[in-house]
């Protein structure tokens, strides 16, 4: 596996703001929208700005710079946005193009229980790569356990914990 966040989660910003709704940003890595980011949108991305996102999942900004000279859209990611209303497949694992729907097949049908079960399912071998593939810049785990855990739920099982380390 690639070196990841490893159990980063994101931080809101002290004092940055949605320009578009207000709400408290997220600070995200530069390598996070520079992966996400459709070609046509790198184009007008710089990297040298502090980068945030906007986890409202009724905005459609996803990530604005420090200065709040450049702002980038929903429209503008290559893929879905777990945390967005409307963007659909929602995203488990972006490493390894995971669906919160492919995480509750595999825990309801195959009794899979953990990342690597799942991720191997699908795949022949696991990726980390949550710092440049997620689109917060930070481990997927919490919130593919969080699915895990969903799943569980609807069976009328017991939770999982939810491990310390990434991927």
């Amino acid at each position: 596996m690639s070196s990841c966040c490893c159990g980063t989660s994101p931080t809101h910003a002290s004092q940055h703001q949605c320009p578009s709704c207000n709400t408290p940003t997220v600070s995200v890595p530069a390598t996070a929208p520079q992966f996400l980011l459709t070609k046509e949108a790198k184009y007008r991305f710089d990297q040298s700005f502090k980068w945030f996102a906007c986890t409202n999942p009724d905005c459609v900004t996803l990530y604005v710079d420090s200065e709040n000279r450049q702002r980038f859209q929903v429209s503008d990611a290559k893929r879905t946005i777990w945390f967005k209303n409307g963007s659909e497949p929602k995203i488990a694992c972006y490493c390894n193009r995971i669906s919160f729907n492919a995480v509750h097949v595999a825990v309801q049908e195959n009794g899979l229980t953990s990342w690597k079960e799942i991720v191997l399912k699908y795949r022949q071998q696991a990726t980390c790569k949550c710092d440049c593939l997620n689109p917060l810049g930070v481990c997927c785990t919490e919130v593919f356990y969080g699915e895990i855990n969903k799943a569980l739920k609807a069976l009328g099982k017991e939770p999982v914990s939810i491990p310390d380390s990434c991927c």
